[in-house]
């Protein structure tokens, strides 16, 4: 009965301990990132969000390629908010910068333009573009052509490398996982890292980031049914020894 007693309590203990790691993997796991699209409001106690603190620059453009760009707006845009059929006077072209893959950023519009004062917050990946007014959103512009820049993200004609340019140039705000770790320091010599920090093998992907254990409570499942059957396993054969002595 005493050894009953005492596999009971390890057993209890056990079960303790493996709850209390299952409850611990759940508290790490990232929260789930935000769609990419269009948002009127965030909630950013749940989504917490680092502000970019500089301000995106525009940038003049050559008189030709800006004529052209002007052009280009008025075939998709004909009238000039005012009824009439818009000219290149009507029309300015906001350019923030050129990507490397010769694609520009731009905002073009007509002098007439009227925007609502509504905010709408874009979710681009992991990165955030507040608009203050709605529609004056920055556009890509390539072969003649404007795309919205969350709609080209979510078609897959974005890659991450460009919208790592197009934040960097527009200033996007980047949401924060307070569980993420920093990637480590690469050094100059090939290899290195990995005999200095082992660690180096635990990430999970290109950003840096280290495995916070999201399937643990499963495992810790596994584990717990395990100890509980050798735990069965092991009373049995106990009471099975007793009753040869």
């Amino acid at each position: 009965m005493c050894t009953k007693k005492v596999i009971s309590v390890i057993l209890a203990v056990l079960m303790l301990f493996v709850s209390l790691s299952s409850l611990t993997a759940f508290a790490e796991e990232k929260y789930p990132p935000l769609e990419s699209g269009v948002y009127g409001y965030i909630d950013e106690n749940k989504y917490p969000i680092k502000k970019n603190e500089n301000h995106r620059v525009v940038k003049e453009l050559d008189p030709a390629l800006e004529l052209q760009i002007k052009q280009d707006y008025i075939a998709l845009n004909p009238y000039n908010g005012k009824g009439e059929e818009a000219t290149t006077d009507d029309v300015v072209v906001k350019y923030y910068g050129t990507l490397s893959d010769g694609s520009m950023l731009v905002f073009p519009y007509t002098t007439y333009s009227v925007w609502f004062t509504e905010v709408t917050y874009h979710v681009i990946g992991k990165y955030i573009y507040t608009v203050s007014e709605l529609g004056k959103d920055a556009k890509i512009y390539k072969n003649h052509q404007f795309y919205g820049i969350v709609d080209s993200y979510i078609e897959g004609n974005l890659s991450d490398d460009l919208l790592d340019e197009i934040a960097d140039i527009l200033c996007f705000g980047e949401f924060v996982n307070p569980n993420e770790t920093k990637p480590l320091a690469t050094p100059d010599t090939p290899g290195e890292a990995e005999n200095k920090n082992p660690q180096n093998n635990n990430l999970n992907n290109a950003n840096g980031a280290v495995p916070t254990g999201q399937n643990n409570p499963l495992f810790a499942v596994c584990i717990l049914l395990t100890l509980s059957i050798c735990g069965a396993v092991f009373a049995v054969k106990l009471r099975a020894v007793k009753k040869e002595f």
